[in-house]
């Protein structure tokens, strides 16, 4: 699976020519074209899909260039570049996590992630890297658990619906679950409550809520369409 190491340890084991040579937005080649022979050495990986490229979504909107294989954009430096692989690697293993969790209790009992730790400095899967620094799919592991919290609220990106994760063996009391949304810029856009009619939930359960929350952007959502969740 596709990792990005932050750039410091990226300085640590890429030229600086290979650095100013990141990939192209919509590269879904793993040598040639845009990408450098070193990324190839270090066992690059695309962020592109067949509909989305995962790191050039936060510069471009995705209607803005063609993603078959053709490349018409670039990030403005491999800071950038290399920031949105980390939102990108968060945003995925944040989702990865919360889906699993959604059915906890019904359909799973555990999860089990492999591999955690890269053995070679590489830009292939890991949560952190041959130097111990780590990327931002560890965090999105710490997020999709809450840091840890035995309860906790996962939002569905799909169809936007709540769900309530109970992984305590007793009920927890609560009326309502309180939600605000927020552009990524940090601007407030909305907020509203949804009532919990039987008043509690029940220990080591997953409480899927009733109805959804509504779209506050300023566009239809794409994340259906493209496959995001």
């Amino acid at each position: 699976s596709v990792s990005h190491p932050e750039l410091e340890s990226l300085k640590r084991f890429l030229s600086q020519e290979a650095l100013d040579a990141y990939p192209d937005c919509g590269e879904r080649s793993i040598f040639g074209r845009s990408v450098h022979e070193e990324w190839t050495y270090f066992k690059y990986l695309s962020f592109s899909d067949s509909s989305l490229d995962h790191i050039c979504q936060f510069a471009f909107p995705p209607r803005e260039y063609n993603i078959s294989n053709t490349t018409n954009h670039r990030m403005d430096s491999v800071e950038d570049y290399t920031w949105a692989a980390q939102f990108a690697q968060y945003l995925q293993y944040k989702a990865l996590v919360e889906g699993y969790t959604s059915r906890m209790w019904e359909w799973y009992s555990a999860i089990f992630l492999w591999k955690a730790s890269s053995p070679a400095p590489t830009f292939r899967g890991a949560l952190y890297d041959w130097y111990l620094a780590t990327n931002g799919g560890y965090w999105g592991v710490r997020a999709g658990l809450a840091g840890g919290s035995p309860v906790r609220l996962i939002l569905n990106l799909r169809d936007w619906t709540v769900h309530v994760i109970n992984g305590v063996p007793i009920a927890v009391s609560s009326t309502s679950v309180k939600w605000s949304a927020h552009s990524l810029k940090g601007v407030a856009l909305a907020n509203g409550e949804i009532p919990c009619p039987e008043g509690q939930f029940d220990g080591n359960n997953v409480a899927h809520l009733a109805g959804s929350l509504p779209w506050v952007g300023e566009s239809e959502p794409f994340i259906a369409n493209y496959g995001v969740q």
